[in-house]
C-alpha cells in the first residue's frame, strides 16, 4: 500500500510541530486529522504544521485545518502553519482564505512564534 501522507511530531513541548508530507486528501484526513489532535493534546500553547514538504492538499485537507484550527480554540490553544512561499500548496491556501483564520508563516521558526505571540 503507498502511503499518500506521513506525519511525524516532534516531542512533547509547549508549542509541538508535526511535520506532514506527500498529499493530503479525502483518502487520509480522517487518519491525519486523528493524529494532530493527539499531537495537539499534548502541547501547552499550541501546534504548527509543517507543510513544507506536503505536495498536494485538496478541499477534504483544507477542511481538516479548519476543523483543527476549531478543535484548538475550544482547548485555549493555538494553530499555525509553515509553508514556505515557493510551496506547491500556497496558492489553494491563499484561495480558500486559511490566512485569515490562522497565521501561515513561511518557516517554522516564524509558525513556532506565532503561536507564542498569541499568549503574550
Amino acid at each position: 500500500m503507498i502511503r499518500l501522507a506521513e506525519l511525524d511530531v516532534d516531542d512533547p513541548a509547549e508549542v509541538r510541530v508535526a511535520h506532514l508530507r506527500g498529499e493530503l486528501d479525502l483518502s487520509n484526513t480522517a487518519d491525519i486529522a486523528d493524529a494532530l489532535a493527539v499531537a495537539a493534546e499534548r502541547a501547552e500553547l499550541g501546534l504548527v504544521v509543517d507543510m513544507s514538504l506536503l505536495r498536494h492538499i485538496d478541499s477534504a485537507g483544507v477542511r481538516l485545518l479548519f476543523d483543527l484550527r476549531r478543535r484548538l480554540g475550544r482547548q485555549r490553544r493555538q494553530l499555525a502553519l509553515a509553508v514556505p512561499p515557493d510551496s506547491r500548496i500556497r496558492e489553494v491556501l491563499e484561495m480558500t482564505a486559511v490566512h485569515e483564520a490562522m497565521p501561515v508563516a513561511a518557516s517554522v521558526g516564524e509558525a513556532v512564534d506565532a503561536v507564542r505571540a498569541a499568549y503574550r
